[in-house]
């Protein structure tokens, strides 16, 4: 089992976040969201995240051009680039793809919403084709980028299983 904690915007939180044993912390790109941290000191946020824990780009709907630059190192982000990339949209499979390309692992949320999610995400994964750089499927059942809602009672219809278990990061 891996642990990812999300939305996190404060030097403390993510630092306490890597020695409690988290494997991956998000930090959320998405300028929509409260826990978006462009205006804040990403670099300080990434110096806190202390191996091995491994720090996760959170994206919605992303441009290529805002990828690239979280994929590459710079003072954008901090000077030590992403690796590991979420996409929380409507991202196409071919996104993901080019994304891996250039040698990110990729988590990719769907929202559980309707009853025809489990279809979508089959249809997507079977799009990307070879997945081995896909790190994870998230399965939402709130809002855009994030939520605090937990299912309640059942479990979502079976998604096929696409990649391997204990890939590294």
């Amino acid at each position: 089992m891996r642990i990812k904690i999300c939305g996190i915007t404060r030097v403390q939180d993510a630092r306490s976040a890597a020695r409690a044993g988290a494997d991956l912390i998000g930090l959320n790109f998405y300028p929509a969201s409260p826990r978006y941290v462009g205006q804040l000191d990403v670099a300080a946020l990434l110096a806190a995240i202390e191996p091995p824990a491994v720090p996760v780009a959170v994206t919605v709907n992303p441009k290529k051009r805002e990828l690239d630059d979280l994929l590459a190192a710079g003072p954008a982000v901090g000077q030590r680039p992403f690796r590991v990339v979420q996409l929380h949209g409507d991202e196409p499979a071919s996104l993901a793809d080019w994304l891996i390309r250039r040698g990110a692992k990729v988590i990719k949320a769907f929202r559980v919403s309707g009853e025809d999610f489990a279809e979508e995400v089959s249809a997507w994964l079977a799009e990307l084709g070879d997945a081995t750089g896909l790190l994870a499927v998230l399965l939402d059942t709130g809002a855009v980028s994030g939520s605090q809602d937990v299912p309640t009672g059942g479990r979502p219809p079976a998604v096929h299983r696409h990649g391997h278990r204990g890939r590294q990061y």
